[in-house]
């Protein structure tokens, strides 16, 4: 049975005129350990620099089954 896999996610945002923040892209780590994936965030930060806005998200996926189903 295929599964969603549990994975991290950088986005990415650019800085508007009023100061709020607009999507403009996400950057999915699927096969990252987190240490992997932290260092990943930090040299796109590095990359991007100060006019985007990059945060992760570590997605969790899980299944629950009940025999009594």
């Amino acid at each position: 049975m295929a599964s969603i896999q549990d994975n991290f996610e950088i986005n990415v945002a650019t800085k508007r005129a009023d100061g709020r923040w607009n999507h403009f892209c996400k950057i999915e780590l699927p096969d990252y350990a987190e240490d992997q994936a932290k260092a990943k965030l930090d040299k796109l930060r590095e990359i991007f620099g100060d006019e985007y806005k990059l945060d992760m998200t570590h997605w969790v996926c899980r299944g629950h089954h009940d025999d009594n189903w």
